[in-house]
C-alpha cells in the first residue's frame, strides 16, 4: 500500500513539474524572442512550437491517466497508459527526425551565406530585380532601401516594420507599393526573394546547395512558402527552374 501510495504521489509531482517547465518553454518561446535572436537568423522554430503543441496533448494525455487511477492505488489500470506511451514514442522519433534535418539544414546555410558573402564582397553585386514598374521618383528610395539594405531576406519582414523604418504611415506605403510596384507588399517582397533565389539555383558555384536551403537564405520562412511564392512568379518548381 505505501509503495503505490509512493508511486502515485510521485506521478503527480512528475507531472506537475513538467507542466511547470512546459509553462516557462512557452513563455520563453512565445514571449521572451529577443532571448533566441541569433537562433532566429539560421532556424525560424516553427518545428519547436509543433514541438510544444504535440507536447500539449501528451500532458493531457499524461493527466488523464493519473485522474483515472487516482481511486485504484493497488490496482491501476495500465492500458490506460498505452496511448500515452504510443504517443510519446512517435514524439521521440519525430525529434530525432526534426533535430537531424534542421541541423544538417542549418550547417548547409551557414556554408551557403558564407558563399554568397564571400561573392557579393568580391563583386559588389547589387541585385538586379528587372523589374520595370519601380520608376516612379515616389518609390525608388523604397525599392533602394529594400534592397540596398537586403531587408527582403528577413522572413519575419512586414509592412508595420518598412513603415516604421522609412517613417511613413502603413497605409500611404501599403498604397504606394501597389500603385508603383503592382504588387501588394507581400507579393513584393516574394517578388525580390524570387528573383534571388533564380540567382543561385542556376549558379554552378551552388549547385552543391539544395533548393529548401537556397529558399530559406533568400529570406522564405519555410519549403512551403518558398515553392508557392516560386512557382506564382515564374510558373515552375525551383527544381524544374534549375534544370532548364
Amino acid at each position: 500500500m505505501f509503495i503505490a501510495k509512493y508511486v502515485q504521489t510521485e506521478e503527480i509531482i512528475n507531472a506537475l513539474y513538467s507542466i511547470f517547465l512546459f509553462v516557462k518553454t512557452l513563455l520563453i518561446l512565445f514571449k521572451y524572442t529577443d532571448l533566441y535572436q541569433q537562433i532566429l537568423v539560421f532556424d525560424n522554430l516553427k518545428w519547436l512550437r509543433n514541438l510544444m503543441f504535440l507536447g500539449v496533448i501528451i500532458i493531457l494525455m499524461w493527466v488523464c491517466a493519473i485522474l483515472l487511477n487516482l481511486d485504484k492505488t493497488l490496482n491501476p489500470q495500465v492500458f490506460i497508459y498505452y496511448p500515452l506511451r504510443l504517443s510519446t514514442t512517435t514524439l521521440l522519433y519525430w525529434i530525432s527526425y526534426q533535430g537531424f534535418y534542421n541541423y544538417s539544414l542549418m550547417t548547409e546555410r551557414i556554408e551557403l551565406r558564407k558563399a554568397i558573402l564571400i561573392e557579393e564582397k568580391n563583386k559588389e553585386a547589387a541585385l538586379n530585380n528587372n523589374n520595370n514598374h519601380a520608376n516612379d521618383s515616389k518609390f525608388k528610395p523604397i525599392k533602394d532601401y529594400i534592397v540596398k539594405n537586403k531587408r527582403y531576406i528577413d522572413p519575419n519582414f512586414s509592412l508595420e516594420k518598412l513603415a516604421a523604418e522609412m517613417n511613413i504611415s502603413t497605409s500611404k506605403l501599403s498604397h504606394l507599393i501597389n500603385q508603383e510596384s503592382g504588387y501588394n507588399f507581400s507579393d513584393y517582397i516574394n517578388y525580390l526573394r524570387v528573383e534571388k533565389a533564380k540567382k543561385y539555383l542556376t549558379n554552378p558555384n551552388y549547385s552543391a546547395y539544395t533548393n529548401v536551403a537556397i529558399g530559406l537564405e533568400c529570406g522564405f520562412n519555410s519549403k512551403s512558402t518558398f515553392y508557392t511564392a516560386f512557382k506564382k512568379f515564374t510558373s515552375q518548381t525551383p527544381s524544374e527552374y534549375k534544370e532548364m
